[in-house]
């Protein structure tokens, strides 16, 4: 397929397919097999799903809501989050690893995760610092809840995270409540496909200072093995 012209967010990417993604609309009400989550506003998109501010219907509570590119493995992803929360483990890095709320699919299909939402990455926190350099004060209990989370899914979950994606905690609902506010007097800009497609443009969660704790996330690349065996793989 010929890139679309003035291409935007993730009609930039090289290998970028209109079909491969899921075309969701601002507004719309995505219907899980249980709840419906209504879509505030786009948050990211990566090269195999877009990551969305919606809202719970039964319960008027913000979640966001990854929906993956047609085939991509999201269903994997989710059984990997499956796969750790059924270990109930009281392990203290457990609550460093993000937590799956639902899962579903959509036609396509496209598998949908529902997550609670967290703030800025640690790299985006590390350039709020002079020189971009995390302080020792905030470097070494980052990495101390880090250690944790790993040990934990290392020698519980059997589970190798081999994604940078290491988002922080909200601080305080205040972000979210700002973000739907902005949406709603500052809307962001989309670029429209077609009659049923329309790229929006991301808006970020504002930043929190200090933020919550550091929690890992996308395990779409994850590793699942047992003590002792090989695995001889790239990761």
């Amino acid at each position: 397929m010929a890139p679309i012209k003035n291409a935007t967010e993730e009609g930039t990417l090289a290998d970028y397919e209109l079909e491969q993604f899921y075309p969701v609309h601002i507004g719309e009400i995505i219907k899980s097999p249980t709840t419906g989550y209504k879509i505030i506003g786009k948050l990211g998109y990566g090269r195999y799903s877009t990551v969305w501010l919606c809202l719970e219907l039964s319960d008027n509570t913000f979640y966001t809501i990854k929906i993956a590119t047609k085939h991509n493995g999201g269903r994997r992803e989710a059984e990997i989050y499956e796969h750790i929360q059924a270990l109930g483990s009281q392990h203290v890095g457990c609550k460093h690893v993000r937590k799956l709320l639902e899962a579903f699919e959509l036609p396509g299909p496209h598998y949908c995760l529902v997550h609670n939402p967290l703030a800025m990455s640690a790299d985006e926190f590390q350039e709020t610092f002079p020189d971009s350099q995390y302080p020792p004060i905030i470097l070494k209990p980052l990495i101390s809840c880090l250690l944790m989370a790993l040990d934990f899914l290392h020698s519980e979950a059997g589970v190798i995270h081999t994604a940078r994606n290491i988002l922080l905690g909200l601080g305080s609902a205040s972000p979210v409540l700002d973000f739907v506010a902005a949406e709603i007097e500052h809307p962001r800009a989309r670029k429209v496909i077609d009659e049923r497609r329309s790229i929006y443009s991301s808006r970020a969660l504002p930043n929190t200072f200090p933020p919550g704790h550091p929690i890992l996330c996308d395990f779409g690349h994850a590793i699942k093995g047992s003590p002792g065996e090989k695995h001889t793989a790239v990761i």
